[in-house]
């Protein structure tokens, strides 16, 4: 029985062989698990002589010891970005500010809106403006939109503020 070792007692061990093959195998496993835990809070009082990590830092501060806990590997540095030199995204050259779209999907789809930029993301910033027909700010994606040959004078909008 492999839980022969684990009781002092013959007998105790009888009866749990006893039971269910499936059984037997759910008590050695808890057995194992109470095992790793009194091992692993002996050796974090015993051996270190702290908890853990944080707690052999904070008592090395306070005490002005050497600390008995040290990593075992180095400290990894994060490795450097491969991100830094995004392209600027490519935008159809019929969709320029003063534009009109005429909106593919979304709530607002079939509506002709007004191109005011092209933000950094690769959106468009559109308006309707929303006294003429309703739709408000909006960034949408140049591949829901279709341009139109009219064009419309924006140069009066401030949108330097909005990104």
């Amino acid at each position: 029985c492999p839980l022969s070792c684990l009781f002092p007692f013959p007998w105790v061990s009888w009866i749990f062989c006893w039971v269910c093959r499936t059984a037997e195998y759910c008590i050695d496993d808890m057995m194992y698990q109470t095992r790793n835990v009194s091992v692993t809070c002996f050796l974090s009082q015993r051996v270190l002589g702290t908890a853990g990590p944080k707690k052999a830092k904070k008592a090395a501060a306070t005490t002005g010891k050497s600390p008995r806990f040290y990593p075992a590997d180095d400290v990894k540095r994060p490795l450097p970005s491969r991100k830094s030199n995004k392209n600027a995204p490519y935008i159809r050259p019929s969709i320029t500010p003063g534009t009109v779209l005429i909106l593919l999907a979304g709530r607002f789809r079939g509506k002709r809106v007004v191109c005011l930029k092209a933000l950094e993301s690769g959106l468009i910033l559109v308006t309707g403006p929303y006294k003429v027909n309703g739709v408000p700010l909006r960034r949408v994606n140049q591949a829901y939109v279709i341009a139109t040959s009219t064009k419309i004078d924006v140069s009066g909008a401030d949108v330097a503020s909005i990104d």
